[in-house]
């Protein structure tokens, strides 16, 4: 099994640029399992703290380290990307979760999902040809830094922010982790996954 070590505190990350590109060891999916070269944009952006279940439970500081980087990686999103909220029908596909705000590169990324979303449409109700393409496209962009899937993003940035702070002090925020067990501490996962995108 892959264990990371503790991740030190960098309060510089919250000035630099995003690597949208940028891959690493990452927790992935299970609470203690962490693999190596896990596309960090895809992971950051679908985190378990950003949940709402999770993120509510956190304690105060852990909610103000959070904030601080959401607003951090929006704000770069909406410098380089285009943040897009689907038809009505992308959410209603019944074979797959589209995501209720995707942020694309282009706006002819965008066309083109929309014109793969409205032939899956067409399709009717089970796994289509056009819906896998639709998937498979979706998945790629991710995989790629192209797309980023931002309904938790979004989510947690409309939730949290009475934690929201001004950059020069969330940038001296330490993060409260259970340095026992950190391989399942979320708030540690998701500071990985976000000092992975935002690397030196």
């Amino acid at each position: 099994m892959t264990f990371r070590n503790p991740t030190p505190h960098d309060p510089n990350a919250l000035n630099r640029d995003l690597d949208p590109r940028a891959r690493g060891l990452l927790r992935d999916d299970t609470p203690n399992l962490w693999k190596e070269n896990i596309h960090a944009l895809s992971n950051l952006s679908n985190s378990e703290v950003l949940h709402s279940s999770f993120f509510d439970e956190l304690t105060e500081v852990n909610k103000k380290v959070v904030m601080a980087r959401v607003e951090h990686v929006r704000d770069v999103l909406g410098q380089r990307y285009l943040r897009k909220v689907p038809p009505p029908q992308a959410i209603n596909l019944r074979s797959f979760q589209f995501p209720s705000v995707i942020y694309v590169r282009t706006d002819k990324m965008w066309q083109e999902i929309l014109a793969l979303v409205a032939r899956s449409v067409a399709g009717g109700g089970t796994m289509t040809d056009p819906e896998r393409e639709l998937s498979e496209y979706l998945d790629a962009g991710y995989e790629t830094g192209d797309l980023v899937q931002g309904s938790y993003l979004d989510g947690c940035f409309e939730r949290g922010r009475r934690y929201s702070e001004s950059p020069a002090i969330a940038c001296n925020r330490q993060p409260i982790l259970n340095v026992g067990d950190l391989d399942r501490d979320d708030v540690h996962a998701f500071l990985c996954a976000y000092e992975t995108c935002f690397h030196p």
